[in-house]
């Protein structure tokens, strides 16, 4: 079956049926098999843990930037209440984040660039 092409996915974590809107797509244009709720919740009730994100760039192939991700985070807790019931579907940081790492300027690099690219800006920034 060629999952590019599906409507529906089965979500892996809530078991639920999720039309394609609902669904985060890789590079390739391949859905994800869990829902953006359930990604987007995951994060939220673990306060966007930074080692969680990095787990989720890494499925993505994308890379983690601190800075960038922290301009993204800081954005929502801005904009959004998250003491409200489903905040995090409101203005969810790292959709929007997933979305910015997909735009030109970032599509050819991958997680393992990200770790790189960290590394020499840390070098450079002691210097």
């Amino acid at each position: 079956m060629n999952t590019k092409k599906t409507k529906f996915i089965n979500c892996k974590k809530c078991n639920k049926i999720i039309k394609d809107p609902g669904v985060l797509h890789y590079k390739n244009g391949y859905p994800c098999l869990i829902c953006k709720a359930c990604i987007y919740k995951e994060l939220f009730d673990n306060d966007y843990n930074e080692s969680l994100v990095k787990k989720w760039c890494k499925e993505f192939d994308i890379p983690f930037l601190e800075e960038e991700w922290n301009r993204f985070l800081n954005l929502a807790k801005e904009k959004v209440d998250f003491s409200e019931p489903f905040a995090y579907m409101h203005i969810p940081p790292f959709g929007k984040y997933l979305a910015y790492m997909k735009l030109h300027d970032w599509i050819n690099f991958t997680y393992e660039d990200g770790i790189e690219l960290t590394k020499w800006r840390e070098e450079h920034e002691e210097n």
